[in-house]
């Protein structure tokens, strides 16, 4: 195989906290590890944050809310024009519809790292001007192999998302749970449609019927925060700590915090979650952690409570 000479990455954001943001890190590092020449442009990020960090070259355009897609096309071409890659990827196909023109290379890659509403109309719309996809799960890769009929088996491709298991240094200093509330958190973009918040409403009522002594925070925003607030809000036990870009992950566990993931209805990062969960439960005490998984299925919310409330008693109580 000949060593590739140039990779680029191009994707919306990369100095804030997010899903893809550390899967683009993970990739960054391990490309340098390898010696591919690899880096990455974000678009709106602050021009002034691009930077030589970890080993990858990182290269912000400096995009708004109000650039146009006129004035987008030209900030790329002036960055980009004079760079021929032997292969782009453009993260969650971000800008791909309009600049795929203006990224001179030998081979254009689609990575998506969930199955967002209208993926299938955006496959239909970019599929001809990509050589190759890769995919957080082998379902949206069978989507983008129907929707992109010249990509065949090889071309559209299940890569698995690598993971980082909870920090051993933080279960030695972990208070024990005897005698304080459990503290719950969720880390992420507070969203009905891709993370499925609402579904944080009964589990606080079950919560609270059981008569556990809990707090419950949020680590992010989105257009289900408001309501979310409107629901929860004036519980003491709830907090919203809204977007934090610079707090780190570590702060927000710290201090026994068990938290709960849940599977959405689009997104593939759930099944590595619960792995990584699991994995972090061999390096904690077994009552420090929970992990409760609502799977692709629909189930009914009465078997959701008693499923939820098991978990718990036999985590805490026994």
């Amino acid at each position: 195989m000949r060593p590739m000479k140039d990779l680029r990455h191009y994707f919306t954001h990369f100095k804030s906290l997010g899903g893809v943001q550390s899967i683009l890190r993970s990739h960054l590092s391990e490309e340098n590890l390898h010696d591919i020449p690899a880096s990455l442009a974000v678009f709106f990020d602050d021009p002034d944050a691009s930077s030589r960090e970890d080993g990858f070259r990182v290269d912000s355009l400096g995009w708004s809310g109000w650039t146009s897609i006129a004035q987008a096309r030209r900030a790329f071409c002036r960055s980009e024009g004079s760079r021929l890659s032997h292969t782009v990827i453009f993260h969650d196909l971000w800008g791909l519809a309009f600049l795929a023109d203006l990224a001179p290379c030998q081979y254009r890659i689609g990575a998506i790292h969930s199955h967002w509403p209208g993926l299938e109309y955006q496959l239909t719309q970019v599929g001809p001007w990509l050589d190759g996809v890769f995919c957080d799960s082998q379902a949206i890769a069978e989507v983008a192999m129907e929707r992109v009929p010249h990509l065949k088996e090889g071309r559209a491709i299940h890569l698995p998302v690598p993971i980082q298991t909870f920090p051993e240094v933080l279960s030695r200093h972990r208070p024990p749970l005897a005698h304080r509330p459990i503290r719950l958190g969720f880390v992420g973009r507070v969203d009905h449609e891709q993370k499925r918040v609402e579904r944080f409403v009964p589990l606080l009522a079950a919560l609270d019927h059981s008569g556990l002594d809990y707090t419950m925070e949020f680590l992010g925003s989105g257009n289900a925060e408001e309501h979310l607030k409107k629901i929860l809000g004036k519980r003491k036990k709830v907090t919203f700590h809204g977007r934090q870009s610079e707090m780190p992950i570590g702060a927000f566990l710290h201090n026994g915090i068990a938290s709960f993931t849940r599977a959405t209805l689009r997104e593939a990062h759930w099944q590595c979650r619960k792995h990584s969960m699991r994995a972090a439960s061999r390096s904690t005490p077994a009552s420090t952690l929970v992990a409760i998984v609502w799977f692709r299925k629909s189930i009914r919310m009465g078997s959701t409570r008693r499923k939820i409330m098991q978990a718990l008693r036999r985590r805490f109580l026994n």
